[in-house]
């Protein structure tokens, strides 16, 4: 359990580095057991959090440990561990294109880059809720499938994964395509790989 909430401190630190977090804004979690998880707390920077801040809940969102209050998105959190028993760790952030596409309600094609089409592992565009709120968690639900990163109406992004690093890394290439998007539409739009070339590039083992 220590290990885990050492990759969140890490993942926190890089995704801070990546504009990921406004003043108190956003949220890490990692799942303890079926029923109990790490969150981080509410009102904390997360490019200053460290492993002691974590507050352990179960999962009706009462406070097991810890010396804050969780965060009020702990419901959402909850949701998706529900939901997918494959899932470890969730992140949740506002990285400025991905929240530029939230904003607009689109997603980034993910077959403009081989990697992100691979890696992602998909994007699901949530209908807006208010944050934090038992709705958002049904509407994350209703995504269905197993996407790699839930794409929060007006609002942010939450990248999953077996591992912190695995989310840290979805997310980060989710980042990076929206930018790539945007910056491409300036010269005229990107132009999607493929089928064949997608798979061309998976059958690499890359």
């Amino acid at each position: 359990m220590i290990e885990q909430k050492a990759e969140l401190v890490r993942a926190a630190r890089r995704l801070d580095e990546i504009g990921g977090f406004t003043a108190t804004d956003g949220n890490l979690s990692t799942r303890i057991s079926s029923n109990s998880f790490w969150i981080s707390p509410a009102g904390v920077e997360k490019g200053e959090i460290v492993e002691d801040d974590f507050v352990q809940i179960d999962e009706n969102g009462r406070k097991l440990s810890g010396r804050g209050e969780p965060s009020t998105e702990w419901a959402v959190h909850l949701a998706i561990y529900r939901e997918r028993e494959d899932i470890y760790a969730i992140l949740h952030t506002h990285t400025p294109h991905l929240t530029a596409f939230a904003a607009a309600r689109k997603i980034p094609d993910t077959a403009l880059l081989a990697e992100a089409e691979l890696a992602i592992g998909g994007i699901c565009l949530v209908p807006y809720a208010l944050p934090g709120s038992a709705a958002l968690a049904e509407q994350i639900i209703f995504c269905g499938g197993n996407p790699g990163v839930y794409l929060l109406e007006n609002h942010g992004a939450i990248a999953v994964g077996k591992t912190a690093e695995e989310a840290l890394h979805r997310m980060e290439r989710a980042e990076f395509l929206a930018k790539v998007t945007l910056l491409a539409e300036k010269i005229g739009g990107g132009i999607p790989l493929s089928k064949a070339q997608l798979q061309q590039f998976q059958q690499q083992g890359r």
